[in-house]
This record gives C-alpha cells, structure tokens and sequence, in this order.
C-alpha cells in the first residue's frame, strides 16, 4: 500500500502545471515593439502575437537569444546588434542598372522607392538609392542592415 501512495504521489507531481521558460524548441508567443537605430519600425501590439520555435532560426538570433530565460508574463527590452540581426551592410548588394531597364513600370523612379525582380536568379526586393544619368543605382540589403534593434517584449506563452 505505501508504495502504491508513493507512486501516485510521484505521478501527480509529474502533471503539476510548471512554470516554463524559453528555452531552445519551446514554442513561445509574443508581442513585440521594434525600434531600429532609434526609429520606430513596428509593432504587434494590435494584431496577432508572433509565435515561433525558439533556436530554430525562424526569428534573428538576437531576438531568440533575447527571450532566452524569460516565462509568460514576464516583460524584457534588450537590443541586438546588426551581426545578430539582419547583418552588416553589404557593399556588393548595391546595383547599377540603366533606367530602360524599368521602362515597363509605367512609373518615374525616384531614390527611397522599392522595386521588385529578380537577381541572381531569386525573386529581390531593391531600394532605389539615385536615378542619375540614365543610370539607378539599388540598394538589395534587407533594410534593417546594419542597424542596432531595440526590441520590447511580452511573453504571452511558452510550451
């Protein structure tokens, strides 16, 4: 009879709800503010919570690193530099192309428009940077490159 006690005891214990923490393959949900270089880029906090695999690589790493420890409920504000981020800026991501090049727009491009097509054979988002002498030069970085991010979380839940 007692270790029947002892067993039951051990099973309850095992089925005890536990406070949980991000830890790698947890699945966290999140809300989230993000700031980059000091400007405000965007929020979650009226839409759905963003919900992920922590260490699987489905967020920047800063921001996996950043929730690391943490448990629902629990609020944190950290940054991540751009090596953990969306990288350094790359120089060899910047093109020259001729403006006939986009003649089929229908539109006069101007520097801080994005075009869309297709470089090295993958479908890429570019930034016109200038549009000078028949010349547009285009930025193909991710447009947070090289910038520090500040996050400010919320752990909404973790399992």
């Amino acid at each position: 009879m007692r270790r029947a006690a002892v067993l039951a005891i051990l099973l309850l214990g095992s089925c005890a709800p536990r406070s949980s923490k991000v830890v790698a393959g947890s699945k966290v949900s999140v809300r989230y503010s993000l700031w980059a270089d000091g400007r405000f880029v965007e929020s979650n906090e009226q839409g759905a919570p963003l919900t992920f695999t922590a260490g699987r690589g489905e967020v920047v790493a800063g921001f996996d690193e950043g929730l690391l420890g943490l448990a629902a409920g629990e609020d944190r504000r950290f940054m991540v530099s751009p090596g953990k981020g969306y990288g350094l800026a790359d120089p060899t991501a910047i093109s020259k192309m001729p403006e006939t090049a986009f003649s089929g727009l229908g539109v006069a491009l101007k520097a801080g428009m994005k075009v869309q097509g297709v470089k090295d054979g993958r479908a890429a988002e570019g930034k016109v940077l200038s549009v000078e002498a028949g010349q547009v030069t285009l930025d193909f970085n991710h447009p947070l490159a090289g910038q520090t991010l500040e996050f400010r979380v919320r752990v909404l839940s973790v399992r």
